[in-house]
């Protein structure tokens, strides 16, 4: 069970970074079909990214083995989480999670999943958060995409498994950010994520004493690995949220 990295057996090109681009892997996009030869037959590929190749970046594949169902995700998320407001997040990271996989053209299935999962532990287990988790997804079988993706999220706080797929990195920035705009929802007239504004969002952002629990500092990193403006990722944050306002609980009144 696992991933393996295959560089250019099957498919590889220089990318149109390969001057700015850091050594090491990152996410690019994902794909879906089947790998010719004995070795592979039969394997879906999942996600690409990138490698540093002799001073090159080029293309590599990552063999998912085994896709996980939302059923299943769904289960064992619920096997170990019963407090509604764990729920209510884990589901709202799925929501962002998804919505920025169809942003960036990759499988919204292991995104949200992988979402959906981030906390697995942290009801049972705070104390061994994220570590806890892995024991538990490896126990079940679950693919070392998914297992990379939730360690990722608590890098620098719990784990030093730093993200470096497009996935890993979006998960560690959303995280913190959905918990944000969540308390902005909730005082607002309307109670709903509806008709949030980012300057609403970024105003708050800027008070530390508002949901002081809040990580700031992971954010603005995680800003920076995206190579993306803050305001952008406020705004997708919030287009994936209303997604599933009803579900999440922040339709409020509108």
């Amino acid at each position: 069970m696992g991933f393996s990295l295959r560089r250019t057996k099957f498919h590889a090109r220089e990318s149109s970074k390969t001057r700015d681009s850091p050594p090491g892997y990152e996410s690019q996009r994902s794909c879906d079909m089947e790998v010719s030869g004995e070795e592979f037959c039969e394997q879906k590929i999942r996600m690409t990214g990138t490698k540093n190749v002799a001073g090159k970046m080029q293309e590599v594949w990552i063999i998912m083995e085994k896709k996980l169902s939302r059923e299943d995700a769904w289960s064992l998320l619920t096997d170990y989480t019963k407090t509604p407001s764990l729920i209510t997040h884990a589901l709202t990271v799925e929501a962002v999670m998804r919505h920025f996989a169809r942003q960036n053209g990759e499988d919204e299935d292991v995104w949200g999943v992988t979402g959906l999962l981030h906390d697995l532990d942290y009801e049972k287990f705070p104390e061994e958060h994220c570590q806890k988790a892995a024991e538990i997804m490896k126990e079940h079988g679950i693919d070392e995409i998914y297992i990379r993706g939730m360690m990722c999220h608590g890098y620098g706080l719990c784990t030093d498994t730093e993200p470096k797929s497009r996935m890993e990195k979006t998960l560690y920035t959303i995280d913190e950010l959905t918990g944000l705009i969540h308390a902005v929802c909730l005082m607002r007239p309307s109670k709903s994520v509806l008709d949030l504004e980012v300057k609403s969002v970024k105003k708050k952002f800027k008070d530390k004493s508002f949901a002081a629990g809040v990580n700031r500092d992971v954010v603005r990193n995680g800003c920076e690995m995206l190579q993306m403006e803050l305001d952008d990722v406020i705004r997708e944050t919030i287009e994936g949220m209303k997604e599933k306002a009803e579900e999440i609980g922040l339709k409020g009144n509108l």
